[in-house]
């Protein structure tokens, strides 16, 4: 589901997600403070063991440094950002407004 799809919490933790995102969207919007909600993924090394039920969500620690450093050095005042690597990016869309594009992959050195 795209980051701007019509929220549908399946649980409290999900709406409790979708809160902090639009409370986020309402500083960006009433004060001009720079807000990025990342939906990040389990995060590991390539290199590190990763239990199987993981890899479909899988967020390679480099991706995350480059995304966070894309969001900081950005003039964007608000974006919701879904954080995979692939293969996970190929299940999720990571369309983002910081021309981050995932590139790690599990096993990479």
């Amino acid at each position: 589901m795209p980051p701007d799809a019509n929220p549908r919490p399946t649980s409290i933790y999900a709406a409790t997600k979708l809160f902090g995102e639009a409370l986020g969207r309402y500083h960006a919007d009433a004060s001009g403070l720079r807000v990025a909600c990342l939906r990040m993924g389990a995060v590991r090394t390539a290199d590190a063991p990763d239990a199987p039920e993981n890899s479909s969500i899988w967020l390679g620690s480099r991706d995350l440094a480059r995304l966070v450093t894309a969001t900081v050095d950005s003039d964007v005042p608000f974006a919701v950002v879904t954080a995979v690597s692939p293969p996970a990016s190929e299940r999720f869309d990571t369309a983002n407004p910081f021309g981050w594009a995932p590139v790690e992959r599990p096993g990479q050195r």
